[in-house]
Protein backbone atom coordinates (compact mmCIF):
# COMPACT_ATOMS: atom_id res chain seq x y z
CA UNK A 1 0.00 0.00 0.00
CA UNK A 2 2.67 2.29 0.93
CA UNK A 3 4.56 1.70 -2.22
CA UNK A 4 1.21 2.10 -4.18
CA UNK A 5 0.82 5.59 -2.76
CA UNK A 6 4.73 6.47 -3.37
CA UNK A 7 4.12 5.99 -6.99
CA UNK A 8 0.95 8.12 -7.12
CA UNK A 9 2.50 11.26 -5.00
CA UNK A 10 5.45 10.43 -7.95
CA UNK A 11 3.05 10.51 -10.93
CA UNK A 12 1.19 13.59 -9.84
CA UNK A 13 3.94 15.70 -8.98
CA UNK A 14 5.91 14.45 -12.09
CA UNK A 15 2.49 15.45 -14.03
CA UNK A 16 3.00 19.07 -12.04
CA UNK A 17 6.79 19.35 -13.25
CA UNK A 18 6.39 18.05 -16.81
CA UNK A 19 3.12 20.01 -17.10
CA UNK A 20 4.16 23.22 -16.12
CA UNK A 21 6.62 23.50 -19.32
CA UNK A 22 3.97 21.63 -21.91
CA UNK A 23 0.27 21.25 -21.29
CA UNK A 24 -0.23 23.68 -18.36
CA UNK A 25 2.41 26.18 -19.09
CA UNK A 26 1.43 29.78 -17.85
CA UNK A 27 0.64 32.51 -20.44
CA UNK A 28 3.29 34.05 -22.80
CA UNK A 29 2.76 36.95 -24.75
CA UNK A 30 2.32 37.06 -28.48
CA UNK A 31 5.77 39.07 -29.12
CA UNK A 32 7.07 35.89 -27.02
CA UNK A 33 7.93 37.39 -23.50
CA UNK A 34 6.78 36.20 -20.07
CA UNK A 35 3.72 36.89 -18.62
CA UNK A 36 3.08 38.19 -14.96
CA UNK A 37 2.76 34.57 -14.28
CA UNK A 38 6.11 32.94 -15.63
CA UNK A 39 7.28 32.96 -11.74
CA UNK A 40 4.04 30.54 -11.11
CA UNK A 41 4.85 28.40 -13.84
CA UNK A 42 8.86 28.16 -12.31
CA UNK A 43 8.07 27.10 -9.21
CA UNK A 44 5.20 24.13 -10.35
CA UNK A 45 8.20 22.68 -12.16
CA UNK A 46 10.59 23.21 -9.04
CA UNK A 47 8.09 21.81 -7.12
CA UNK A 48 7.15 19.13 -8.96
CA UNK A 49 10.73 17.73 -9.33
CA UNK A 50 11.02 17.97 -5.65
CA UNK A 51 7.82 16.32 -4.64
CA UNK A 52 9.35 13.60 -7.35
CA UNK A 53 12.38 12.99 -5.35
CA UNK A 54 10.59 12.72 -2.38
CA UNK A 55 8.24 10.06 -3.59
CA UNK A 56 11.09 8.15 -4.80
CA UNK A 57 13.03 8.40 -1.42
CA UNK A 58 9.81 7.24 0.43
CA UNK A 59 9.96 4.22 -1.45
CA UNK A 60 13.64 3.35 -0.86
CA UNK A 61 14.02 4.58 3.44
CA UNK A 62 12.85 1.90 5.94
CA UNK A 63 13.66 3.94 9.24
CA UNK A 64 10.09 5.11 10.49
CA UNK A 65 11.38 8.50 11.47
CA UNK A 66 12.76 8.72 8.24
CA UNK A 67 9.51 7.64 6.77
CA UNK A 68 7.67 10.54 8.71
CA UNK A 69 9.44 13.38 8.15
CA UNK A 70 9.49 12.37 4.08
CA UNK A 71 5.47 12.13 4.46
CA UNK A 72 5.74 15.58 6.08
CA UNK A 73 7.83 17.00 3.43
CA UNK A 74 5.99 15.51 0.84
CA UNK A 75 2.79 17.16 2.56
CA UNK A 76 4.77 20.15 2.39
CA UNK A 77 5.25 20.10 -1.10
CA UNK A 78 1.93 19.04 -2.03
CA UNK A 79 0.39 22.54 0.04
CA UNK A 80 3.04 24.79 -2.15
CA UNK A 81 1.69 22.83 -5.57
CA UNK A 82 -1.51 23.78 -3.91
CA UNK A 83 -0.87 27.65 -3.28
CA UNK A 84 1.26 28.41 -6.07
CA UNK A 85 -0.87 29.88 -8.75
CA UNK A 86 -2.28 33.05 -7.30
CA UNK A 87 -1.69 33.13 -3.66
CA UNK A 88 2.18 32.36 -3.45
CA UNK A 89 3.52 33.63 -7.06
CA UNK A 90 1.48 36.27 -8.92
CA UNK A 91 -0.85 35.38 -11.97
CA UNK A 92 -1.81 37.55 -14.98
CA UNK A 93 -4.00 40.34 -14.45
CA UNK A 94 -7.45 38.96 -16.54
CA UNK A 95 -9.27 36.12 -15.34
CA UNK A 96 -9.45 34.98 -18.89
CA UNK A 97 -5.99 34.33 -19.01
CA UNK A 98 -4.66 30.40 -19.47
CA UNK A 99 -2.91 30.62 -16.52
CA UNK A 100 -6.31 31.57 -14.73
CA UNK A 101 -7.95 28.84 -16.75
CA UNK A 102 -5.96 26.19 -16.93
CA UNK A 103 -2.67 26.15 -14.93
CA UNK A 104 -4.34 27.41 -11.43
CA UNK A 105 -6.61 24.35 -11.43
CA UNK A 106 -4.56 22.10 -12.42
CA UNK A 107 -1.90 22.87 -10.17
CA UNK A 108 -4.69 22.83 -7.13
CA UNK A 109 -5.88 19.10 -8.52
CA UNK A 110 -2.29 18.31 -8.54
CA UNK A 111 -1.59 19.26 -5.13
CA UNK A 112 -4.61 17.81 -3.42
CA UNK A 113 -3.79 14.59 -5.08
CA UNK A 114 -0.04 14.44 -4.05
CA UNK A 115 -1.38 15.82 -0.75
CA UNK A 116 -4.11 12.73 0.25
CA UNK A 117 -0.97 10.47 -0.90
CA UNK A 118 1.06 12.12 1.29
CA UNK A 119 -1.61 12.32 4.43
CA UNK A 120 -2.40 8.48 3.71
CA UNK A 121 1.18 7.76 3.62
CA UNK A 122 1.66 9.48 6.72
CA UNK A 123 -1.06 8.26 8.43
CA UNK A 124 0.45 4.61 7.71
CA UNK A 125 3.28 5.16 8.79
CA UNK A 126 1.50 6.93 12.40
CA UNK A 127 -1.12 3.57 12.82
CA UNK A 128 0.30 2.24 16.31
CA UNK A 129 2.40 -1.31 16.60
CA UNK A 130 3.46 -1.37 12.89
CA UNK A 131 6.81 -1.46 11.61
CA UNK A 132 8.18 0.56 8.83
CA UNK A 133 7.82 -2.21 6.52
CA UNK A 134 5.24 -2.40 3.45
CA UNK A 135 2.19 -4.75 4.57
Amino acid sequence: MKKALSVLSMIFSALAAVGSLTFLHPCIHEDGTAAACASAGTLLMILGFAGLAVGTLTMFVRGRTLQILLSVLLLAVSLGLFLIPGVLAPLCMMETMRCHLITKPAARVLGALTGCCALLLLYLQLIPGRKGTDQ
